[in-house]
């Protein structure tokens, strides 16, 4: 994640403890949860990863469904703390930035990413990146705030400053094009949920 002193909530210690309860608590991110996790896949025997660790709440629910592995992984060092202190040894963590080069010693079944896309500056790199650390048959799930929320006299904001848990942040709003067109090579769809919030999308490999 880019412009760290201008996304405090995730990288100094006060904040992100706040923010950790903030995400498991307000009525808009248990909104998207409640979608989220009612496409989540059987995941028995599978082997699963969380990009954004904020409020292991995804690695929880893989946990629940018995996944055969689970890692995660976060820009923020303080937010895996958090995480572990709810998940224990049953998730493997790493330090890593969606904005940057990854791969993974593994392949994974199934990836989940909540609220986590909108800090791609490179959306095609962090689009390419999920794609090769997912298996053949491997399915994508990730949420981002709703594209077309955020327009100005007409015209599309690229980046976004906006009060995150009462601290300003900045994230990049990709247009919903852009988006699509960015996933066609890799992944086909299975679900789009948008609604005046959040944009989700449920896709797998495209093998064609």
């Amino acid at each position: 994640m880019r412009n760290n002193s201008e996304n405090k909530v995730f990288t100094e210690e006060t904040k992100v403890k706040k923010y950790f309860r903030f995400i498991q608590e307000n009525p808009y991110n248990l909104r998207e949860q409640t979608i989220m996790k009612s496409l989540f896949p059987d995941l028995a025997q599978k082997d699963c990863l969380e990009i954004g660790c904020a409020g292991a709440i995804y690695s929880r629910m893989m946990m629940e469904k018995k996944a055969n592995s689970i890692c995660s992984f976060d820009y923020s060092p303080l937010m895996i703390f958090e995480a572990q202190k709810i998940t224990k040894k049953k998730v493997n963590y790493s330090n890593r930035d969606i904005n940057t080069p990854w791969k993974a010693t593994s392949e994974f079944d199934f990836i989940c990413a909540s609220f986590v896309l909108h800090y791609s500056e490179n959306l095609e790199l962090s689009i390419k990146n999920i794609a090769k650390n997912l298996k053949r048959n491997g399915q994508f799930l990730f949420s981002i705030p709703n594209p077309q929320l955020h327009y100005q006299k007409g015209i599309q904001k690229s980046t976004v400053q906006t009060q995150l848990n009462g601290e300003l942040t900045k994230f990049f709003n990709h247009p919903l094009s852009s988006i699509f067109e960015t996933l066609a090579p890799y992944f086909k769809l299975e679900k789009c949920i948008i609604n005046e919030e959040i944009l989700i999308l449920k896709l797998a490999m495209n093998l064609s």
